[in-house]
């Protein structure tokens, strides 16, 4: 009865040894995003975007839903990948 008890138990922490979940770590990219880059992200915010419509202040969307907005512009303003990086930097410095 003893070596059945123990050959149990010792099952038992075995087995809870095997089943421990690893937990992923979640890769966090952080941007260096430079005072001039802001700036120009301005400049361009204000005559590319303004050029054809009412200018949204950064406040109106969140940091979060900004990229999106920009992306789906990015065509219609014809702005390099760099000048949309540009403008998001402007847009998520003051975004809620």
């Amino acid at each position: 009865m003893n070596s059945k008890l123990l050959i149990s138990l010792s099952l038992i922490i075995l087995m809870g040894c095997s089943t421990t979940k690893q937990v992923a770590k979640k890769e966090i990219k952080k941007e260096v995003v430079t005072i001039d880059a802001v700036k120009s992200g301005k400049d361009l915010y204000d005559n590319r975007c303004g050029k054809c419509h009412k200018l949204f202040a950064p406040t109106d969307y969140s940091i979060k839903r900004w990229p999106g907005i920009v992306d789906s512009m990015q065509p219609k303003a014809n702005i390099t990948d760099e000048q949309k990086a540009q403008i998001l930097a402007y847009l998520s410095s003051e975004a809620k």
